[in-house]
């Protein structure tokens, strides 16, 4: 019989090692609370040390080797550094963490979207409101109201000829085409009149509406 082969593999104890890192808190801590770093895992060939820091405290007579005290009396966030030095292949390993102090701070809101609203403007006439069931409905209407992006405005059109300079323009329209009251105009953000049509009722107003919204 022929002797068998038997094959031994060596495997390095540092091959199995971790790699040095710095161990910290691992998520956000608060202001002014103290926070202790370590370096870890530094092999025994090698050294290691904090990079100063004006948040860091290092060193004796208080500091243990290879550990720091964070401290901050404000948010944000830091870069922690250190160095592991091996003095037998004479390298330089460069450590980092990150601590952040306080919750970060959420993302601003996205800007909001270009104005599309649409505005109603109903002239109507005092006494039918008295005389005009419809009218009247249509003038407290809550659904008119309720309609996305739409701002409705009814005004009686002999007060609004004394009060409002800005709709006078309005009414010299309606009065000058001889429309009949109730009036609805349509305008746009831009000041343009988009649609106009009798007030007959809120349904019919609403769907007028709807077919101008962008």
């Amino acid at each position: 019989m022929r002797p068998a082969l038997l094959l031994v593999l060596a495997v390095s104890p540092t091959a199995l090692a971790q790699s040095p890192s710095i161990e910290g808190p691992p998520g956000p801590v608060d202001v002014k609370e103290p926070v202790w770093l370590r370096i870890v895992n530094v092999p025994e060939e090698s050294s290691a040390i904090f990079l100063p820091n004006d948040s860091l405290q290092t060193g004796p007579p208080h500091i243990t080797p290879l550990s720091a005290l964070f401290y901050s009396t404000t948010t944000g966030e830091f870069q922690i550094y250190a160095l592991v030095v091996d003095w037998t292949n004479h390298t330089l390993l460069p450590l980092s963490f990150k601590i952040t102090v306080g919750e970060p701070e959420p993302p601003p809101p996205p800007p909001p979207p270009p104005s599309k609203e649409l505005e109603g403007v109903m002239f109507y006439k005092g006494e039918d409101l008295d005389n005009n069931l419809r009218v009247a409905q249509m003038v407290v209407s809550q659904r008119l109201r309720e309609v996305k992006d739409f701002t409705w405005r009814p005004y009686e059109i002999d007060t609004i000829k004394t009060t409002d300079e800005n709709l006078y323009p309005w009414v010299e329209l309606v009065e000058g085409n001889g429309w009949p009251l109730p009036y609805l105009l349509l305008i746009n953000e831009n000041g343009d009149l988009v649609a106009h049509d009798k007030a007959t009722t809120i349904d019919d107003a609403i769907k007028l509406v709807k077919e101008h919204l962008p």
